[in-house]
């Protein structure tokens, strides 16, 4: 049987393992909380997922409660107007105009509540009953708006900025705050997630993806692979199941680009542009593809996960998916993708299956094992004794192919071995219990062999 490990960014000096678990998937492990949350925990998801395609018109009522307990929001109403047309814009742009919001100047309303937990979901949303009412008598029903933003003076020792629950939106930044009330950053993130989005994370930190203004909210960022696709803002491509090698054309999601998922792996492949809403974006995903890992959503949206960034030259592997970047440009990055079905059986290869760096094919006795190894050779061992070697140090995947050649290839889809064997269609590669490996033609006739067979 193959043994198989989970994803690799190789590079030509090191192999960093981010995490191994059986069958390939990662082991994902909970984002760590900031100290300084951007967020309170009313931002729990109400437990849509994103619709796709989220489209239409969307109706946004903004209030600027004071709160005779605490006080007035340290933003003006023009203040807060401007930023929330900027977070409007984000989405115009974002959603190529599939998604839009229309928001009139902000309402004054007064309650008297009192200070409150910012982190209290109970308060929060008597807050919001409260300040509801107060512009309902002003003639603002709330039942009218699709989303309803309510601007709040944040007491004394709160450190979150905003939260969101179902349709409504708490901003709770000073003007003070690099992200509070005056900018369009905090809005956008927070109506994101009122469309059914988590955060944009790293594995590390919770906030740390800076590609996406569901992460880090110091500029803004364009949303990443998996959300523009969540939402049908950017077409999707899903990688086909099989054994192959190809290349593809990855164009810019901010000019309209595709998201190419990893076949039945949650791992999405985009390319980004420093333009528009995504200007200030980071050098690191204008100089590569971006790889996300994102789970489908059931009931509760979860994080996307930014796994890395490539360069021209950089490999990355998940179970039996490998990608190579090989060249990019302002506005396209070109990909080598390696996919390879393995063998389902002990000791038997047959055509239109093989293994990539990392696997191995055990004999049914289980003493001799082929493996493709992370060193780049393809090598026959008898407990850890080498038998044979295809003494190659660039195989990144040794297929059984349909001709009947058994073939390895670097990560750019290069032949770096060959049995030689071609024009014998239904051959098959066999690790045999005498410890021989050999490829057997029609009727059992044997094409090739290492001559290893007793030792």
């Amino acid at each position: 049987m193959i043994e198989r490990f989970a994803r690799h960014l190789v590079t030509a000096l090191a192999i960093s393992v981010t995490a191994v678990g059986c069958g390939g998937e990662p082991s994902v492990e909970a984002p760590t909380e900031l100290v300084d949350d951007e967020e309170s925990s009313s931002a729990a998801l109400s437990g849509q997922c994103p619709s796709n395609p989220t489209t239409g018109v969307n109706s946004v009522l903004v209030l600027r409660v004071t709160n005779a307990g605490v006080g007035a929001p340290t933003c003006s109403a023009a203040t807060i107007s401007a930023a929330l047309q900027s977070a409007a814009a984000f989405y115009s742009e974002t959603s190529f105009g599939r998604h839009t919001l229309s928001a009139a100047a902000p309402v004054d309303v007064s309650i008297n509540y009192g200070t409150f937990g910012c982190t209290d979901p109970s308060a929060l949303n008597t807050i919001a009953a409260r300040a509801d009412s107060a512009a309902t008598a002003r003639g603002f029903n709330p039942a009218n708006y699709s989303r309803v933003v309510y601007v709040l003076k944040k007491p004394s020792g709160c450190t979150v900025k905003g939260g969101s629950a179902s349709a409504r939106i708490f901003i709770m930044g000073d003007s003070t705050d690099v992200s509070g009330c005056h900018t369009g950053r905090l809005y956008a993130h927070e109506y994101g997630h009122t469309l059914g989005l988590n955060h944009a994370s790293t594995y590390a930190q919770d906030y740390g993806d800076a590609s996406d203004v569901m992460g880090n909210i110091a500029k803004y960022a364009r949303l990443n692979g998996p959300h523009q696709a969540a939402l049908g803002w950017s077409p999707q491509s899903v990688l086909p199941s099989g054994t192959y090698i190809t290349t593809y054309t990855l164009t810019p999601l901010e000019s309209g680009g595709r998201v190419l998922k990893l076949g039945a792996l949650n791992y999405y492949a985009s390319f980004r542009m420093a333009t528009g809403a995504s200007a200030a974006l980071d050098a690191a995903f204008t100089g590569g593809v971006s790889l996300h890992f994102a789970e489908p959503c059931s009931s509760r949206p979860s994080p996307t996960y930014l796994e890395t960034t490539l360069w021209d030259g950089a490999d990355w592997q998940a179970g039996q998916v490998r990608i190579r970047q090989q060249r990019h440009s302002a506005t396209s990055a070109s990909i080598t993708v390696t996919s390879v079905v393995p063998p389902a059986q002990c000791g038997i290869m047959p055509a239109n299956q093989g293994l990539i760096a990392g696997n191995v094919l055990r004999s049914c006795d289980g003493r001799f094992n082929l493996q493709v190894q992370w060193d780049g050779n393809v090598v026959l061992y008898r407990g850890s004794t080498a038998l044979w070697a295809a003494n190659t140090n660039k195989t990144t995947s040794a297929i059984m192919q349909a001709d009947g050649n058994f073939v390895g290839y670097d990560s750019g889809g290069s032949p770096t071995m060959a049995t030689n064997t071609a024009s014998h269609p239904g051959a098959h590669l066999v690790v045999q219990n005498d410890g021989n490996l050999v490829i057997y033609g029609a009727g059992g006739r044997v094409l090739w062999a290492s001559g290893t067979a007793g030792r």
